[in-house]
């Protein structure tokens, strides 16, 4: 069996999607499966220093140049199956429908993005007209799909309300894990056994929500004492649009009790 893998724009920086792929890939020859794996490579971006104009630069690598690559590349060459890894880049799907008929996958980590664009969040950052746009062409593209693997159930429930006909072509597959070698980080200052702790996981952005986490664990350090003693964030240091005036000081006086792993 040969497969297509489409991944995701390096530039981007999606450590995510990139452990994705690693993970999917990671046991393919052991089960006999031969895959090509394809992604945008930054062709115009890299000559672009200003921010914006790189900006555009990598629209015009993912969204120009790459699916010409793409299309030279299915003409050549016959693949029993096609995997879009992230259903950001199902802008290809079109354009692949009408280059060959195989099947083709497309994996849903999360449709927050589009239901953004869509004004589902008044709690969220405005999307720009340029940004709803690319999503509502996302959105329109992912129907050229032929079946769709969701993470979680409610990302297959939000997949459904945007394309109905998903309903009878999709499947939660829950994530796999890897198993790496651990790295080595400063001790934390605390017995990971016998210390009360919260664990939060994720970036800086707003869906994220860790400044609830943050208000939620200041709350409960002020009416119900050391009942959990640390709160442990993996992922960037705190932002400023996660903290407000207060929340800032308490964080500032209580330093021994939150834990930043990077």
């Amino acid at each position: 069996m040969r497969i297509l893998l489409i991944s995701n724009f390096l530039e981007d920086k999606q450590k995510s999607m990139i452990r994705f792929s690693d993970l999917l890939t990671s046991n393919f020859s052991n089960c006999g499966i031969n895959h090509t794996e394809m992604h945008p490579h930054s062709c115009i971006s890299k000559f672009c220093a200003n921010p914006k104009l790189r900006k555009l630069g990598g629209y015009l690598d993912k969204y120009f140049i790459f699916p010409k690559k793409i299309e030279s590349l299915v003409k050549r060459n016959s693949f029993d199956l096609i995997h879009i890894l992230d259903h950001s880049n199902s802008v290809y799907l079109p354009k692949l429908s009408k280059l060959c008929s195989t099947p083709k996958v497309t994996t849903c980590h999360d449709l927050i993005a589009i239901r953004t664009a869509y004004g589902e969040f008044p709690m969220a950052p405005t999307t720009s007209f340029q940004g709803k746009r690319l999503q509502n062409w996302i959105k329109n593209s992912l129907q050229n799909s032929d079946f769709y693997a969701c993470d979680s159930v409610q990302t297959q429930s939000d997949l459904i309300k945007l394309i109905p006909a998903s309903q009878d072509r999709s499947k939660v597959i829950h994530l796999g894990v890897q198993q790496i070698k651990p790295k080595k980080y400063k001790n934390p200052k605390f017995d990971l056994h016998t210390t009360r702790y919260i664990l939060h996981v994720g970036s800086g952005s707003w869906y994220k929500n860790r400044k609830g986490v943050l208000e939620s664990f200041k709350f409960s350090q002020e009416k119900q004492g050391n009942c959990v003693e640390k709160l442990v964030l993996v992922g960037p240091k705190i932002q400023n649009h996660e903290v407000n005036y207060e929340l800032d000081n308490w964080i500032k006086n209580n330093r021994n009790k939150l834990i930043i792993i990077p």
